[in-house]
């Protein structure tokens, strides 16, 4: 088993830990640099683990781990597979085009009397190119 997993389940100790490492503002940066890498690389392998995953659903060779409700049952945790919404492109017609237009035209207008809000904060992390 994945070790930060098993930390997870041992009272958190690792992240604890890690807490604890990032006290200057030097730990910080490195941290979440660190942070931002593994996030990235995870949401890469997440797609074609997902890839793999639905095609074996697909083919059937999850049914022997099916639960009455069709969920994928392994290790003590439940997989559920859920299929995409639709998306429909209105690209093509002139119409919906036009009147999204308008209705942008009509929210920069009305600006002026909705109630602002402020999106989270975060920090972007970009590597710099080197000349």
């Amino acid at each position: 088993m994945d070790p930060a997993i098993i930390a997870k389940q041992q009272d958190d100790w690792w992240f604890q830990e890690y807490e604890e490492s990032v006290e200057t503002p030097e730990d910080c940066l490195k941290a979440l640099k660190e942070l931002k890498q593994l996030q990235n690389f995870i949401q890469e392998n997440l797609k074609t683990v997902q890839a793999k995953l639905t095609t074996h659903y697909e083919s059937g060779e999850l049914d022997h781990l099916k639960d009455e409700k069709g969920s994928v049952l392994f290790q003590k945790c439940s997989f559920t597979f859920v299929s995409g919404r639709k998306l429909y492109d209105f690209s093509q017609c002139s119409d919906i085009v036009e009147k999204e237009a308008e209705l942008k035209e009509l929210k920069n207008t009305a600006r002026i009397w909705a109630k602002e809000k402020d999106s989270a904060s975060f920090w972007r992390v970009l590597a710099v190119k080197e000349n």
